[in-house]
């Protein structure tokens, strides 16, 4: 059994213009073009890239999810008040091709996991090496156990990003890009603020990310040290 031919992985070099690809969300940001081909933000077709962690010898994989959950929803009354617009459509479509993705491969990765180690416990400590024989796949290949640790954002990054660009922090920027940033951080467009987390390419708003972040991982400082030091 081979992998799927359009599912390639590699290793190589990261420059700035693989950092440019990565953000490059198609309508919004233009593919960009590296040794010949064009390529845009993988999360559309791999947020979670499992397979190709994989097949690159990876035994555990360590996922960082930006979407925040609000465990306090909205009353009737309040949500009709913030009835949606298209700009919040838009949000919504983004979070579902690029965010809502990561818990469903997160989830499938748990099932393999618990069906590889109840065979073990079943078949014997054999099970999976003759599980990926009968599946044709070449020694040291194919299916086996993979750890995952979740870290999810502890705030909402779409509010994080629209107090930005009301407070005195955020740059004067001209045109039409900056009248639609500072209509989507108006306060009464909260429901578009996740449109604007894509699109808010600021140096000191990434820092505000990268403080919030680095918080996140000292909330989890144990679980992540036992994470990478356990083999």
């Amino acid at each position: 059994m081979e992998p799927r031919p359009n599912n390639r992985c590699a290793r190589c070099k990261i420059t700035a213009r693989h950092a440019l690809a990565s953000a490059a969300i198609p309508i919004l940001f233009r593919a960009v073009a590296i040794d010949g081909d064009f390529y845009c933000d993988g999360g559309l077709r791999q947020n979670v890239p499992l397979s190709p962690a994989r097949r690159l010898g990876a035994k555990r994989v360590l996922v960082v999810n930006p979407r925040y959950i609000s465990t306090t929803p909205l009353d009737d009354r309040e949500a009709e008040n913030n009835f949606p617009g298209p700009l919040f459509l838009l949000g919504k479509t983004l979070n579902a091709l690029l965010l809502d993705r990561i818990d469903t491969d997160l989830a499938r990765l748990e099932t393999i996991n618990r069906i590889l180690e109840a065979g073990t416990r079943v078949a014997g400590a054999n099970f999976v090496t003759d599980l990926n024989r009968e599946l044709g796949f070449a020694a040291g290949k194919g299916l086996r156990p993979m750890r995952a640790l979740l870290v999810r954002a502890s705030e909402d990054i779409g509010r994080m990003a629209a107090e930005y660009v009301r407070s005195n922090n955020f740059s004067n920027v001209g045109g039409v890009a900056g009248r639609l940033i500072r209509r989507l951080a108006e306060p009464d467009s909260r429901n578009e603020s996740d449109l604007l987390s894509y699109l808010l390419f600021d140096g000191k708003f990434c820092s505000e990310l990268i403080e919030l972040g680095r918080n996140d991982a000292r909330a989890r400082h144990e679980e992540l040290c036992a994470f990478f030091a356990d083999t």
